[in-house]
């Protein structure tokens, strides 16, 4: 039996002004198609949430906290 979850590996993530966060769907078990590919370099604090529109429902969901 194999069992699909679709959801960030980790979620929540902080990190510091400056930094990149790369979602990298490449690295996924299965080949399934997302919508949060993309490489972001964070330049003010804040949060920012993001989701992949095709899997919201199943909680492929998160925040990066930029301090």
């Amino acid at each position: 039996m194999r069992v699909q979850v679709n959801r960030f590996l980790a979620a929540n993530v902080v990190v510091e002004v400056g930094d990149s966060v790369t979602f990298d769907m490449a690295r996924n078990a299965f080949p399934v198609p997302h919508t949060s590919t993309f490489t972001m370099k964070f330049t003010k604090a804040g949060t920012c949430s993001y989701v992949c529109l095709i899997h919201a429902g199943m909680g492929m969901v998160g925040q990066v906290v930029v301090q």
